[in-house]
């Protein structure tokens, strides 16, 4: 009883752990979809965040589930501004996807990885990464996240002082952007593309891109559009020493702060610019709450920048000299320079493995077909000689049917005329009604006399063949040739020549007959026709195939099956057979 009890509690404990492994399961699916609503239809990324960060990766039980954990993350860190610090998540589901094969769900992926790889400083990875991206994207035909991978691409070139690369992936993200139905994303492009004008002291294009954007922004009231335009704008009058219009699109950025965020940056800059221009408490006040050390190189080195300006016109050279120093070390042209090249050979690098590839496939294509073609080639050449025997042979066989068609139309072409000569004659002799209407009578009881005695040469030739085919050598060559010409006949002879002619010159027998007398056999009623026609019955059995002594039982057998039928024109049958 202990041993049961024991078995059924361990058999319940089982039984409620895989119940709430179930339901686990089912709470982490249900919640990563409720994220994946929240960024892709809410547009509100920091909540999906907020949720995700509730769920235990590690408990996550589904690879799939994990998979679109790390995408829907790394995608909320993306739209959110904010720098992931590891790739545990995003890489598991480059894994998961990479491992089913090229999808959609992989190019994004790869966007995002390589995205994380570019803001932790390992440019030569995320290039190859977001390649791989591209390509998927033009694979898809994708043009939004075509002209997002361009985008980045265009940025990470850009960070690495590679301008005049950059400025073709700027290009190609405004033009898919505007493809793709986002026009707003276009614009950005075409900004970031101005930044890498200037960067390389195309200032009349860098301005008149920035103008084009700004007029825009102004009409459409995009702040958001505006303030970027003013950030932008700035630098680079301040870069071309328009050093009072710099400070004016300096001032009307900092007076959005409402929908910018200003960074330490833009302060470096606003000090510098009072330097430049003799405020020198200002440029002070600004620079003593900038520390150094807790900013990127790029910052640091506008703060020196400021402060070696400041002391320089304060009469400080020691300490101008010092910042000098430092803006050296932060402003290094030649790693600027090793840099942007290393990153330039890595994409040239992945190309030219692409192209390898590519090369490789098409040589296997061409080669598989070729041998299609050669296949195919021969498949129809010999389809082709097949077709033109077999029409080569079939013209041969209807050359012949249509001889044998023409001559026994020939013969029926003379009987009938013979035919219309006596029906002519003999309308020509009537003189008046009383006499036409005798005369057509006595004339249709001789035309079916004639019909049915016009077999007459035929059925003698026939009876002779039965009675003299035993005879001398003297008549075999006679008898034979007959013989021949009795055969062709019967060849000839159809069921559908005998309906015509019958119904021609017999006022419709043959065709009332078969429609009334179906219930006879094709054998009967081609028996029954033959006799119509007038043929006799040794010709009939010839033509038939069957003894002449079957010929009376046969016909008798007919006689009494119409005979015991209620057709219309049994009598007329009747008469005519018998």
């Amino acid at each position: 009883m202990f041993l049961i009890s024991k078995k059924y509690i361990l058999f319940t404990i089982l039984l409620f752990v895989m119940i709430l492994a179930s339901c686990s399961h089912d709470k982490y699916s249900d919640l990563i979809d409720r994220a994946e609503t929240l960024i892709d239809v809410d547009n509100n990324p920091g909540e999906a965040l907020s949720l995700l960060h509730k769920i235990c990766f590690d408990s996550i039980l589904s690879e799939k589930n994990k998979a679109r954990y790390g995408y829907l993350y790394a995608r909320g860190m993306h739209k959110t501004w904010q720098k992931m610090d590891s790739d545990l998540f995003i890489k598991q589901s480059v894994d998961y996807y990479r491992s089913k094969g090229d999808s959609p769900e992989l190019m994004k992926s790869l966007f995002y990885y390589s995205n994380y790889l570019y803001e932790n400083g390992l440019n030569e990875a995320a290039v190859r990464t977001l390649m791989k991206s591209r390509n998927l994207a033009i694979k898809f035909n994708d043009d939004y996240w075509r002209a997002k991978t361009a985008e980045l691409m265009g940025d990470i070139l850009c960070g690495n002082h590679n301008n005049h690369e950059a400025i073709k992936f700027n290009k190609e993200s405004a033009k898919y952007y505007s493809k793709a139905g986002r026009e707003d994303n276009a614009r950005y492009s075409y900004l970031d593309l101005s930044i890498n004008y200037g960067n390389i002291f195309d200032y009349e294009r860098c301005f008149e891109l920035i103008d084009s954007i700004k007029s825009i922004a102004e009409v459409e009231n995009d702040s958001s559009l505006l303030g970027y335009c003013f950030y932008t704008e700035y630098r680079f009058k301040f870069k071309n020493k328009e050093y009072e219009k710099a400070k004016n699109n300096l001032d009307k950025y900092f007076a959005m702060n409402k929908y910018i965020n200003a960074t330490a940056g833009d302060s470096a800059y606003k000090s510098w610019l009072c330097v430049l221009n003799d405020d020198y408490d200002s440029a002070k006040i600004i620079l003593s709450k900038l520390i150094p050390e807790k900013y990127d190189n790029s910052t640091k080195a506008i703060i020196y920048f400021a402060n070696r300006d400041l002391n320089r016109k304060l009469g400080n050279y020691q300490k101008a000299l010092c910042y000098s120093d430092s803006i050296m070390i932060y402003s290094d042209k030649d790693t600027r320079v090793a840099s942007s090249q290393l990153l330039v050979a890595t994409q040239r690098d992945y190309l030219d493995e692409g192209l390898k590839s590519a090369e490789i496939k098409n040589i296997k294509q061409r080669s598989l077909l070729l041998f299609v073609v050669a296949v195919a080639l021969l498949v129809v050449t010999f389809t082709v000689l097949f077709y033109q025997y077999r029409l080569k042979v079939r013209r041969l066989e209807n050359e012949r049917k249509v001889n044998d068609i023409m001559i026994v139309f020939n013969n029926l072409v003379n009987r009938n005329h013979e035919l219309e000569q006596t029906v002519k004659s003999q309308e020509e002799a009537l003189g008046d009604v009383d006499s036409q209407i005798k005369v057509a009578d006595d004339l249709r009881a001789k035309m079916e006399l004639l019909y049915r005695n016009q077999w007459e040469l035929l059925n003698s030739l026939c009876y002779d063949y039965f009675e003299k085919k035993d005879s001398d050598k003297f008549r075999d060559y006679m008898f034979n040739k007959i013989e021949e010409e009795l055969q062709k006949f019967k060849e000839q002879l159809n069921n559908s020549q005998i309906i015509e002619s019958i119904d021609k010159y017999l006022d419709g027998l043959a065709s009332r007959f078969m429609e009334q007398c179906d219930f006879l056999s094709d054998m009967e009623q081609r028996f029954a026709l033959l006799i119509f026609a007038g043929f006799s019955p040794r010709a009939i059995c010839l033509f038939m195939g069957f003894k002449q002594k079957n010929f009376y039982a046969k016909k008798r057998l007919i006689l009494s099956k119409i005979e015991e039928s209620n057709v219309a024109d049994r009598d007329l049958f009747l008469r005519f057979l018998e």
